[in-house]
């Protein structure tokens, strides 16, 4: 019985030393390092450098040629995650293309994790990558 307590103990120990406990940084801004469809990374050009700021109700960033912005819901817990309707500002510019296909990502967006390097994973319904901020 002993040793079944010390064993389970342990165990316990253990899985809390890997337990991921980074949590998202509210108003740091983040940059995009890759972005996914269809589970296959995009290939990104250089000049295409979009970013994204959490904010406990909203997000906001710059899209690759335009600012966006939307509302959050976010579960720290469950890690349920819904950005709401985005707004843009209406510039032209190169990689519009990029940057309507990474706005409509957006929008797929159900769940985020963070990782133990800080990075921020977006998810779909499936739990299938849609992008990565660092």
């Amino acid at each position: 019985m002993k040793k079944s307590i010390i064993s389970a103990a342990i165990i316990l120990a253990a899985a809390a030393c890997t337990t991921n406990t980074a949590k998202v940084e509210y108003g740091k801004e983040m940059s995009l390092k890759q972005i996914f469809e269809n589970g296959t990374a995009v290939e990104l050009p250089a000049d295409f450098q979009p970013n994204i700021v959490f904010d406990s109700a909203k997000v906001a960033g710059f899209s690759g040629v335009n600012r966006y912005f939307g509302g959050m819901e976010y579960d720290e817990k469950s890690g349920k995650c819904e950005f709401g309707q985005m707004a843009t500002t209406m510039m032209a510019g190169p990689n519009l293309d990029l940057e309507s296909k990474f706005l409509k990502r957006l929008s797929d967006v159900k769940y985020l994790q963070v990782e133990k390097d800080s990075s921020v994973v977006l998810l779909d319904a499936g739990k299938n990558k849609v992008a990565v901020f660092k």
